[in-house]
């Protein structure tokens, strides 16, 4: 990238990374951690012609989750708890978090340097 003049680095953090959640302290820290060096690079070589985001989904429904899930003593109603922390009452999929991706990393996401962008259905907003 610098030899090039240009690039995007994107790491997904985490909303995890900008709140406290409870029982994951250390998740909680790495991922701010990565927001902090997505901040960092982007301040060294946002001249070099690279941007650098965090992308920070919330819940998201993917095989991990659902592991998670399934583990539990009342897995049906762990689903409706986790859905119920977004406004709109549902899990993301890793399809809306692609998406997001795809934009950032294209030429109409070239405003986006520095920022922790938050993907949570509003998990965060209340």
């Amino acid at each position: 990238m610098l030899d090039r003049g240009s690039g995007v680095i994107i790491n997904v953090a985490s909303v995890a990374g900008t709140v406290g959640i409870r029982a994951r302290a250390a998740y909680c820290a790495s991922k701010a951690g990565l927001i902090g060096l997505t901040r960092a690079v982007a301040a060294d070589h946002a001249a070099d012609g690279i941007r650098c985001i965090a992308v920070c989904p919330g819940t998201v429904e993917t095989e991990w989750v659902d592991r998670i899930i399934s583990s539990l003593p009342e897995p049906a109603e762990a689903r409706e708890q986790l859905a119920a922390r977004q406004l709109d009452g549902r899990m993301g999929t890793p399809e809306e978090v692609a998406a997001t991706i795809a934009f950032i990393a294209s030429p109409g996401g070239r405003s986006f340097n520095g920022a922790a962008v938050v993907v949570d259905g509003g998990m965060t907003a209340v």
